[in-house]
């Protein structure tokens, strides 16, 4: 009974945006802002299995850079 829907933004940083912005449309916003290294796997994979119970979104880092995609994100408002 479920439909897929396809999320995807031009890289992984806008890719885990547009994840967020789906999420915070879903419960009309969210508490908790996760930021892992994109670079790193295990990081995002924790990250993202943590975050429902925290009612948070995940972004990314490029490593120590901040993508401008994520920076965005974090700076109009909506992280927290």
């Amino acid at each position: 009974g479920f439909q897929a829907t396809r999320i995807a933004g031009t890289d992984r940083f806008a890719t885990a945006i547009a994840i967020a912005n789906q999420v915070d449309v879903a419960l009309s916003g969210h508490e908790t802002v996760l930021i892992a290294d994109g670079q790193t796997f295990p990081d995002a994979l924790i990250a993202a299995a943590a975050a429902p119970s925290v009612l948070g979104v995940v972004v990314l880092t490029d490593g120590t850079t901040m993508p401008q995609a994520t920076a965005q994100y974090l700076g109009d408002g909506r992280d927290g």
